[in-house]
């Protein structure tokens, strides 16, 4: 619940300073697209009231699923956005969200024509976002290896989501205008 919650403040944080220019109050590496994209962003970004309680759920089968590699001695919570989603006491649509939740950090290149065509993948993008940042001192901070590939991978989806959504609202611009 605890990294629901800071996921949850993170994402606030970001949406404050993107819809209102306010001051970041935690340490982000924000990368290009968030500016050069923000009006378009905030504007396809699903209710914030929807989004919070996703975000602070999102993992809340992850006790019903932990196990253990005993040779690597990690634990491992396979599957826990869908066990998280079946969980969730609330509504289908915030069920939907939580069990799409891994997609922006699993999805490949090839999916995201597909991804992109979906109401919800700002908001995903965005949270995955949030969510990197927030596990950042779990993992050595916003300097180590590790969130660093973690960004990389957010930063590249980012690019390929937001190419392909302008590119999807330009061709209907441009169809509506030729049938005017």
């Amino acid at each position: 619940m605890q990294h629901g919650i800071l996921v949850n403040q993170y994402f606030l944080d970001l949406y404050s300073h993107l819809q209102f220019n306010t001051t970041l109050q935690y340490n982000w590496i924000l990368p290009n697209w968030i500016y050069d994209n923000k009006d378009f962003i905030l504007k396809n970004l699903l209710p914030i009231g929807m989004l919070s309680n996703y975000q602070i759920y999102h993992d809340i089968g992850k006790p019903f699923c932990k196990t253990y590699d005993i040779d690597t001695k990690n634990s491992h919570f396979y599957n826990h956005e869908k066990i998280s989603s079946e969980i969730y006491p609330g509504n289908d649509e915030i069920k939907n969200l939580i069990a799409s939740d891994m997609i922006i950090h699993k999805i490949k290149e090839k999916d995201m024509d597909v991804f992109s065509t979906k109401e919800e993948s700002i908001s995903l993008l965005l949270t995955g976002l949030s969510e990197i940042h927030a596990n950042a001192e779990m993992f050595g901070g916003i300097n180590s290896t590790s969130f660093k590939i973690k960004y990389k991978q957010i930063n590249t989806r980012g690019k390929s989501l937001l190419r392909r959504l302008i590119t999807q609202v330009d061709l209907k611009s441009y169809k509506r205008g030729m049938t005017k």
